[in-house]
């Protein structure tokens, strides 16, 4: 029986930041609730006035806050020389916090800094150690460094990867054949998000987009990555094609501001029907994915976006970029309409097609719900980490 999992992750809700990744706290929560005994460490980056170790409680969880220097706005090489630093300067720290005599099994989430963290844990005392692959980990974050001291070799300490989107496996094979998979979804909670179609307009199409701006020093599509601009470069050629239609772009995600998105883009906000509506609390996503027909997921780069379950799941249809787990989640026809990134052209015509045939994005949004309770409910999560877990520890 697993008895204690080490939850290392890097992206994470805390108190000064309480709205960030929080998918990464509904996995752990989930983890809870199937009786996992499970410590999180939130692996974060010193700054002034933070203390080397917190400890604090987010939704009556005791969550450990870990603070050592990590700069990633440096090249490659250096950024790998630092975790080479990190790592071995927590695996000191541990002792401290929890006790690695405790520890079954160490669950880190992203391969990159918690991943590498957590195999110099493994490593040390020869713990269990898994690495849940979420998306940019793999795409950007670790073919960019993965040859430099600090990191070479650090797949060495991973029994499994586990990973979100039959895609992103593939990918974990490229970079690693030797690498053990299995893909688990992350799911949706679909109690939270339910189809509540009296909340949508009648007398419009409401398109939403929440992927907001990436920052633009990230390569290689910087703002675009989760298809910010790309949406806006649609939304201006449907604009112009049919100005008489009825259709209103709800546009938000972090990063997301007025001034920015009216420099972005070649029109008048208003009279295209663009609404900005920035960053979205947790509280606000299923009532604004109930009050839209179709929402759009065309990224650059993706594992498995929440969004795109959440808004399934809510019965919405979707359009999204044939990248990453995106086609695992669209049933291309069926639940939306699936076409090439960065074709704003495409991603405009397919729009057009719903808001010409609103039945069929009402069928696409009922196909998506159906879709969502058959594949990914929430609980097959947990389900496949404890399986993993068990058989883990059988293996040692």
């Amino acid at each position: 029986m697993v008895r204690n999992v080490l939850f290392l992750v890097n992206a994470f809700p805390s108190p000064d930041g309480p709205h960030k990744s929080p998918f990464n706290f509904r996995a752990l929560k989930s983890l809870l609730e199937s009786g996992v005994s499970v410590q999180a460490v939130h692996l974060r980056s010193w700054t002034p006035g933070r203390k080397p170790i917190e400890r604090y409680e987010l939704d009556g969880v005791p969550i450990i806050a870990v603070s050592l220097p990590y700069y990633v706005k440096m090249p490659p090489r250096l950024t790998a020389l630092n975790l080479w630093f990190y790592k071995n300067l927590f695996t000191r720290v541990l002792r401290k916090i929890d006790g690695s005599k405790k520890i079954d099994l160490i669950h880190s989430v992203g391969a990159g800094h918690a991943g590498v963290v957590g195999s110099a844990v493994s490593r040390k005392y020869n713990i269990p150690h898994i690495v849940q692959c979420i998306g940019s980990d793999i795409n950007l974050v670790i073919p960019s460094m993965k040859d430099y001291f600090g990191v070479k070799g650090w797949q060495n300490n991973v029994n499994c990867f586990p990973c979100n989107s039959i895609e992103l496996a593939n990918q974990v094979k490229s970079l690693y054949p030797r690498a053990d998979t299995e893909v688990i979804y992350r799911g949706v909670d679909l109690n939270e998000f339910f189809p509540d179609h009296l909340k949508r307009s009648t007398d419009e199409m409401v398109f939403t987009y929440i992927g907001g701006f990436t920052p633009k020093e990230i390569k290689p599509f910087g703002l675009d990555q989760k298809g910010a601009i790309t949406v806006l470069k649609a939304w201006k050629i449907l604009a112009d094609s049919s100005p008489s239609i009825k259709v209103k772009l709800k546009f938000g995600g972090p990063r997301v501001n007025q001034e920015m998105v009216a420099s972005l883009y070649p029109g008048d906000l208003a009279k295209d029907g663009i609404e900005i509506i920035g960053q979205i609390s947790k509280q606000q996503v299923c009532p604004l994915l109930q009050s839209s027909n179709v929402v759009l997921i065309p990224s650059m780069f993706e594992g498995l976006p929440n969004a795109a379950m959440e808004a399934s799941a809510a019965g919405a249809a979707l359009i999204g970029s044939r990248v990453g787990g995106i086609p695992e989640v669209i049933k291309d026809g069926e639940t939306g309409f699936i076409v090439e990134r960065k074709d704003e052209k495409a991603l405009a015509d397919r729009m057009l097609a719903l808001v010409n045939n609103k039945a069929l994005a009402d069928q696409m949004g009922i196909a998506g719900r159906s879709y969502m309770e058959s594949r990914f409910d929430k609980a097959q999560f947990a389900r496949g980490y404890t399986n993993l877990y068990e058989t883990l520890l059988k293996e040692k």
